[in-house]
């Protein structure tokens, strides 16, 4: 089974574990879609589906992928002058599918700005790889060397998100804030963490 079978399958049992939810009352369902960029980790993209299963608490799924979860001190082992100096650059890249359940509460609107809170809980396909650049001969040797060394792992993944959201026509409303997402790998020696600023729309129906 490929990377890619397996976590269209993931997404499609976090889809499929929403639908009931969404049947219970179809007024309240929605759809989003969330874009982020982080200083260290790059961008990153989702789409969730879920339900308004309380007054102002909404359940759901969600997946997407983020752009880097390489840590920073991993980074600077591969920040080497003498490579510099060859003509060669190594730079470790981090992308991550994920797919994650999530709870997100909304407080009383106020001016038709409504405060958010939320946190989720799934699973992210880290794939580290290396990115070789230049064209000298030490980066043509580094590169032949590592160009199938990428290396593939799921890993636990906690999300944690906190924005307002502005309602902008009859059921569509835009949300800002900030997300922080947390992967679990052991075999890491630094934490895989990303943080950032996301914005989004949302689609009720």
């Amino acid at each position: 089974m490929t990377r890619l079978t397996t976590f269209a399958t993931f997404a499609a049992i976090v889809v499929c574990t929403s639908m009931p939810v969404l049947a219970q009352d179809s007024r309240h369902a929605y759809v989003q879609g969330v874009s982020g960029f982080g200083i260290s980790t790059g961008s990153m993209v989702g789409i969730a589906i879920g339900a308004e299963v309380a007054p102002r608490l909404r359940v759901g799924g969600e997946v997407g992928r983020v752009g880097d979860l390489t840590p920073t001190p991993v980074r600077a082992q591969f920040d080497d002058p003498n490579l510099a100096a060859l003509g060669a650059k190594v730079t470790p890249r981090s992308p991550a599918l994920y797919g994650l359940l999530s709870g997100t509460y909304l407080t009383p609107a106020y001016r038709r700005l409504q405060p958010y809170a939320g946190a989720g809980l799934g699973f992210a396909r880290l794939t580290r790889q290396l990115e070789i650049t230049g064209s000298s001969p030490t980066a043509q040797m580094i590169r032949a060397d590592y160009a199938n060394n990428s290396q593939s792992a799921t890993r636990v993944l906690a999300s944690f998100q906190a924005g307002m959201k502005v309602p902008l026509h009859t059921g569509i409303a835009a949300n800002v804030g900030y997300r922080f997402t947390r992967v679990f790998d052991q075999s890491s020696p630094a934490p895989l963490t990303s943080g950032g600023v996301e914005v989004g729309l949302t689609f009720g129906f």
